[in-house]
């Protein structure tokens, strides 16, 4: 078992806030806030569902004595640190193959610490369903403002076939 925590995270650059209100057809400044933080809601969701991180994040996982761990969020940018009880793990020990690290030697230790980098360099990779789905539930989300719920059911059909099962 591992635990992590996300040390460092990108404002996401998916959406701007002019596309968003283009989307939305709102044409005032009075709601520009509400639709940041509703952006940010909805591609926090998006990867939740999918299982991909789409903002580039800083993250710490933590484990025990483990050969091969799987990293809690992909694609994998860069692993800039492994520790095995607060020593430095040479990172030429280290694979990486998608989601799973592995070391090349075993190492015995109580507590192993990566950090790396996961998410997207380059928004445009960001498959447009995606983007599609993202601006639908920021636009579902604002006309029900202060009014009901959102159903995530339409937005999660343009996401599954992106989600990533993890077993």
């Amino acid at each position: 078992m591992y635990s992590y925590k996300i040390l460092e995270q990108s404002k996401q650059h998916i959406l701007t806030l002019e596309d968003v209100k283009n989307y939305t057809r709102i044409s005032t400044d009075n709601d520009n806030d509400l639709l940041e933080s509703m952006m940010n809601s909805a591609v926090q969701i998006a990867e939740n569902f999918i299982k991909i991180s789409l903002v580039k994040k800083v993250i710490e996982v933590e484990s025990g004595n483990l050969m091969n761990i799987r990293l809690p969020f992909v694609p994998v940018i860069e692993i800039t640190r492994v520790t095995a009880d607060e020593i430095d793990i040479n990172l030429g020990d280290i694979k990486v193959d998608r989601e799973i690290l592995s070391l090349s030697k075993h190492v015995e230790c109580k507590k192993l610490k990566i950090i790396y980098v996961a998410g997207h360099d380059d928004v445009s990779l960001v498959p447009a369903p995606i983007i599609q789905g993202i601006m639908l539930h920021i636009s579902s989300m604002y006309d029900a403002r202060g009014v009901g719920t959102v159903s995530l059911d339409s937005i999660f059909t343009l996401y599954q076939p992106y989600r990533k099962m993890v077993l």
